[in-house]
């Protein structure tokens, strides 16, 4: 996830309020000096904040992380901070994850890393495939660990009754 915004959202942000500034950098000497004068900043969940960005009469009051979980980003420096809200982007993702997940495990259940091989092997016979194991998803049973958006949007995404 190297752009997290994409072309169109940071000129759409600087239209947003006529005192709006958007500076997008992935230099981190550049992000240290510009986080200097910023009251937010969006970063990914694995970045690490300059400790003078964070100190209680430093500017910024708002961080974004592109991802659901904080863990990495929760450093001590970032922990100890009051004046500092921070906000993940837990719901949003839920959906999209999900479908993905079923995408992997499609995948997995077809061998399909298999199948891209063989097409690009051009061997079509059934004896020539290299599938070791191919097998079917309808009436397994997923366990699902979590119970955020991605864990909570998972099992409708996979129930056997809505395909």
């Amino acid at each position: 996830m190297r752009d997290l915004l994409g072309e169109e959202h940071p000129e759409k942000l600087s239209e947003a309020h006529p005192r709006v500034r958007v500076e997008r950098t992935y230099d981190i000497d550049q992000f240290a000096e510009s986080v200097k004068q910023a009251d937010g900043a969006i970063v990914q969940a694995n970045f690490r904040f300059p400790s003078e960005a964070l100190k209680p009469d430093a500017r910024l009051r708002r961080i974004q992380l592109a991802a659901a979980g904080a863990d990495r980003a929760w450093t001590p420096e970032l922990r100890a901070t009051e004046h500092v809200t921070i906000i993940s982007s837990k719901g949003p993702m839920g959906s999209l994850l999900a479908e993905h997940t079923v995408l992997l495990m499609l995948a997995l259940a077809r061998n399909l890393r298999g199948l891209m091989k063989s097409q690009a092997d051009k061997f079509w016979s059934r004896q020539d495939y290299d599938i070791p194991f191919m097998s079917q998803m309808l009436g397994k049973t997923i366990a699902i660990l979590g119970v955020g958006s991605f864990g909570g949007t998972l099992p409708a995404s996979v129930r056997s009754d809505s395909v």
